[in-house]
């Protein structure tokens, strides 16, 4: 049923959902507050400013790097990004607390996992004891050992001290007397001055990446022998490899049926929106000229990474070993609300487009979900406004026809349409969802937003009634109630 035909005639009331994936979702909690880890990350920046005498070659250079990694490291706690639900860091740290406990040299050191919301395909070791593992990583896994896997890797990098020896080793190279010497004969003569730099350049660059490689592959073979220890089972190396080898940068990269979301009998899609006609489009130059794509690799090939981990695993004995160690369900259930938890990410860093279309895709999935439901408003509300504030730059990126033909259908149906046309198309989205939803109150806060987009000062009124009538405790009642048309 529709809304406009039975929204004054439907018991509205508010429910609590359960966490159904099917029907609604609760994202993960965060802290901006949390102390042991910032406490930690702290104790180990103050150690290496110790450690950093000034008889050491460059170390106000290094200093600069490791100040510039403890803030970034903070910063993202502070700004939310470090998801702290207990149930969840609880499962990662048991899995870390596996591989620690089976490998002595782990035990000694001092590592802290986090698990950080971002929609990259990644994990990263940041030197100084810090790892993330990401949540875009997390929904691809398919089992808890390839999990394992990937944190060992990263424990690996840190152990052998992967990071902090290519911090010393750029800066030393960067800030030479011989690198001074060869950029002054550089500036010092005009003739073909950019190509000698670029040149200059390059060397490090090749060499920078060429150790990089070298390190992925020395931290694949010690993750693995640290999994032998373990009861997982370290052929998950080769499963999580193969992952990687095909992972893209979207879990979910289906054309997206604009008709079914945008398509209303009162106000019907239009091609246009998502055609280039009438749409800025700005190409990006991604030619290399002189550069060695193969050089500038920081990672084996996949395949080669692959190959390795089978020869290192060639008279492995899997008996005994396990590609769980905790619950099969409680896994299933961090691997989905990971694909959830990108949106919210997406919105955390005002990224419309990347909500706008992740949204879109897990709707195919989970197409009675709420709060799905709800977030197609949402992002088009928030479009809306920067819109009126003349600064949707900083939300949306502009049409690329280089990029994924899927995703830049979304950055030009942003392109393409006019404000109003923005109201419009929320309002009547939302009047094509079922009655039912209204019972979500966060549903009929933007459905309420939606008719000030529209335009319509009676319905307004009538709306925002019904809203503080079924929701009387809310929050944003003082909100709803000041709240006018959009003109």
């Amino acid at each position: 049923m529709r809304l406009y035909f039975i929204l004054f005639f439907v018991l509205i009331f508010n429910i609590s959902f359960a966490q159904d994936f099917q029907k609604n979702f609760k994202p993960f909690a965060t802290s901006s507050e949390n102390t042991p880890v910032l406490e930690s990350i702290e104790r180990r920046y103050d150690k290496d400013k110790i450690k950093m005498s000034k008889k050491n070659e460059h170390f106000k250079r290094k200093k600069v790097i490791y100040k510039e990694r403890y803030e970034r490291l903070t910063g993202e706690i502070e700004n939310g990004a470090i998801i702290t639900e207990p149930s969840v860091t609880n499962y990662f740290q048991n899995i870390f607390d596996e591989i620690a406990n089976a490998n002595t040299i782990i035990r000694k050191q001092d590592i802290r996992l986090l698990i950080y919301r971002s929609e990259a395909p990644n994990a990263s070791c940041h030197g100084e004891g810090t790892l993330y593992l990401n949540v875009g990583l997390i929904n691809r896994f398919a089992n808890e050992s390839e999990i394992a896997f990937v944190i060992a890797h990263e424990v690996a990098h840190y152990t052998r001290n992967h990071v902090d020896r290519a911090i010393t080793k750029k800066v030393n190279k960067l800030y030479s007397k011989e690198t001074r010497k060869e950029l002054e004969k550089i500036r010092k003569n005009d003739y073909l001055k950019v190509t000698k730099a670029t040149k200059l350049l390059q060397g490090y660059v090749y060499d920078s990446r060429k150790h990089s490689r070298f390190n992925e592959e020395e931290a694949d073979a010690i993750a693995i022998e640290y999994l032998k220890n373990t009861k997982y089972n370290a052929q998950a190396a080769i499963s999580t490899l193969e992952m990687l080898d095909k992972v893209e940068l979207f879990k979910y990269n289906d054309r997206i049926n604009w008709e079914k979301y945008f398509n209303s009998s009162t106000y019907p899609f239009k091609e246009r929106w998502i055609t280039g006609d009438g749409a800025m489009s700005f190409n990006i130059d991604d030619e290399d000229g002189e550069w060695d794509k193969e050089l500038l690799k920081t990672h084996p090939d996949c395949e080669e990474r692959i190959e390795a981990a089978k020869i290192l695993l060639a008279d492995y004995n899997e008996m005994g070993k396990k590609l769980f160690l905790q619950s099969e369900e409680e896994f299933k259930r961090i691997t989905v609300q990971s694909d959830f938890e990108i949106i919210e990410q997406a919105l955390d860093y005002k990224d419309l487009d990347l909500a706008f279309y992740y949204t879109l895709q897990m709707l195919e999935k989970y197409p009675d979900n709420v709060y799905l439901r709800t977030m197609v408003g949402k992002i088009l509300y928030s479009y809306f406004l920067s819109r009126e504030a003349h600064n949707t730059s900083k939300y949306v990126d502009k049409p690329n026809s280089k990029i994924d033909r899927n995703y830049n259908e979304v950055l030009t149906f942003f392109s393409n349409l006019r404000t109003r046309e923005i109201g419009k198309i929320t309002y009547y989205y939302f009047n094509e969802q079922d009655a039912s939803m209204l019972k979500n109150e966060n549903f009929f806060y933007y459905y309420v937003l939606s008719v000030a987009m529209k335009g319509d000062a009676e319905e307004l009124k009538v709306v925002k009634i019904k809203f503080t009538q079924n929701f009387p405790d809310s929050k944003r009642r003082d909100k709803i109630e000041a709240l006018q048309i959009f003109k």
